[in-house]
């Protein structure tokens, strides 16, 4: 993993990351924003069951989950900056195979493997920015890349209602292979000034340490309920509006609603992380989107399902950057990165629970009863966060 020196890390800024990590990040999440609303839909609208449909959108978190560990292999073997642009041409190419190959089944397996190489990216960025920025400012610059994140699904989302109302959803899907492929070549292309090359930061690889154990057991455990919480609202959305037969379009705005209200309070979330301690963020926040999970069901049409777009927002936007910043915290310092692809995979036990969950529920009951129990999920994950997150600000070695 590559690492910044003392003097480097005193003297950076949130405005140098803009290039180099931000703009990808935005670019790939903008691919991401027009691939996630539609992803079910498309697969019902070529032949799926929704609950197989729903199982599609749970492969992006499944792969997450099975490339967590070897993610450390390939970062350790090829620097940050290599295995996030080789990483997100993975993508690319998985998106052009769902919108060229009209299959269920194509459309699964593509998923997956672009699950996969979110791994590497997702541990990627998170390793390259706990060594970036001082402690004192982790919680503003991790919350500052979910805000990043939060734009760019903003913007995909808006590109997709506008393209899907005038095109097939194949169109949106060659948009995103498009912001994916560049979001590669920005990746290779911006460096941070005195960055190492891969060759001369590489070190032994260390998989295990004591202490991994506990902080996956009591944090990870809390960070894998909030990663449920959110993956779950991507597959639960679109088949709740596809319940109550509102347009794919519509469905696409409800996910931009949603995520205007996410990226009002990405850096709210930082500063509170920083001044007030990890748990006075991401505690309100499991609070406020397992609620409006419970009480999906008792309404009906596009009104109510925007108002609890509005609350998950509201919830998510709360929450940036808080799994990311938990995970830094815990993590020491000689074995980040074997240490944050294991948090990646306790948290993507979460990631990809959730979908699955949803799709197991959906297919035994309904979507309301999904909300209901995914919502539960939610409420449990803030009594556990409270528990086990100090109310004092936590930097690296707070964490148990």
């Amino acid at each position: 993993m590559a690492s910044l020196t003392d003097d480097t890390r005193r003297s950076t800024g949130l405005g140098r990351l803009v290039l180099p990590v931000y703009l990808p990040a935005a670019l790939a999440m903008a691919s991401l924003g027009i691939v996630t609303p539609i992803l079910a839909l498309l697969a019902i609208d070529r032949g799926a069951a929704p609950a197989d449909a729903a199982l599609v959108v749970a492969m992006l978190s499944v792969g997450g989950f099975v490339g967590a560990l070897p993610s450390a292999v390939v970062i350790w073997r090829l620097g940050d900056r290599w295995s996030l642009a080789l990483a997100l041409a993975v993508e690319t190419v998985g998106i052009v195979v769902i919108a060229a190959v009209p299959s269920p089944g194509a459309m699964l397996a593509a998923a997956f493997v672009m699950g996969l190489a979110g791994a590497v990216v997702a541990v990627a960025r998170q390793g390259f920015l706990a060594t970036a920025v001082r402690p004192d400012v982790r919680g503003r610059a991790m919350s500052v890349l979910g805000g990043v994140f939060r734009a760019g699904s903003l913007v995909g989302a808006l590109v997709s209602a506008g393209i899907l109302a005038v095109a097939p959803m194949e169109w949106a899907l060659a948009t995103a292979a498009t912001l994916s492929a560049s979001a590669a070549v920005a990746t290779c292309v911006f460096r941070l000034p005195d960055e190492p090359d891969a060759d001369t930061v590489r070190s032994g690889l260390t998989l295990w340490q004591r202490g991994f154990g506990r902080a996956f057991l009591t944090l990870g455990v809390g960070g894998a309920l909030v990663m449920l919480v959110r993956a779950s609202r991507d597959a639960l959305l679109p088949l709740w509006g596809h319940e109550l037969g509102i347009t794919e379009s519509q469905v696409s705005l409800l996910f931009a609603v949603s995520s205007a209200v996410d990226l009002c309070l990405f850096y709210v979330a930082g500063v509170v992380m920083d001044r007030f301690g990890r748990r006075a963020a991401v505690v309100p926040a499991m609070l406020v989107m397992g609620t409006a999970l419970l009480v999906l069901p008792a309404g009906s049409g596009l009104p109510w399902a925007l108002v609890v777009g509005v609350l998950l927002g509201l919830g998510n936007g709360l929450s940036s950057g808080a799994v990311m910043t938990m995970g830094v915290d815990a993590a020491p310092e000689g074995a980040r990165p074997a240490f944050l692809a294991g948090w990646r995979l306790v948290t993507g036990i979460g990631q990809s629970a959730g979908p699955v969950a949803v799709a197991g529920i959906v297919g035994l009951a309904s979507v309301g009863a999904a909300a209901v129990s995914i919502g539960t999920l939610g409420l449990v994950g803030a009594g556990w966060l409270w528990y086990w997150l100090s109310t004092r600000r936590t930097t690296k070695g707070d964490a148990p």
